[in-house]
């Protein structure tokens, strides 16, 4: 269970830290309706970006989408950063333990799934469904992130790799 300043993440609370900024609410009393709110923001903002990511990838008529190499890259860069920042830059669901007490100028929204493995995917002809679904972000500190940074694994490996434990507010629960 989260504890910060005392409060309980289970008590119906809003949780600010540092210098005031909105982490989350942690209230597990609304339960499936709170869920369902942040679920249907980044499904949007999915399927928002799915399609040109889409179109990015697979344009049917090549000639129609004819893209040098690195803009393909970057537009698909600036697709997955959306995914990631649906409600914003640090209203994400995954916080990692230094985060959470952490000044939020020391805050790096880090993809859980590097972008560039994500693009490299893209490109590989890899189902775009499947590729955006690991479009995840989680608020890690600067250290936290140059120790990510130096890992070989991917995904949340990288974080177990780092010695870094990760709390899922909608769950309500430390990653294992």
């Amino acid at each position: 269970m989260l504890v910060y300043k005392g409060v309980k993440a289970t008590q119906r609370y809003d949780l600010y830290m540092g210098q005031g900024y909105w982490l989350r609410e942690l209230d597990t009393s609304r339960g499936v309706a709170f869920a369902d709110i942040e679920r249907a923001s980044i499904l949007r903002m999915r399927l928002a970006c799915s399609i040109p990511i889409f179109i990015i990838c697979r344009d049917p008529k090549p000639h129609t989408l004819d893209l040098y190499p690195s803009h393909k890259k970057e537009l698909l860069s600036i697709c997955i950063w959306k995914i990631t920042q649906a409600d914003g830059k640090y209203k994400v669901r995954y916080w990692s333990e230094g985060a959470v007490s952490a000044e939020k100028r020391k805050l790096q929204h880090e993809h859980v799934v590097e972008r560039k493995e994500l693009i490299q995917r893209l490109l590989a002809g890899e189902e775009v469904d499947l590729v955006v679904a690991d479009a995840i972000a989680c608020i890690v500190t600067e250290e936290e992130h140059a120790l990510l940074g130096k890992s070989q694994a991917s995904g949340w490996s990288r974080y177990r790799d780092a010695g870094i434990r990760v709390y899922d507010s909608m769950d309500g629960k430390w990653l294992s």
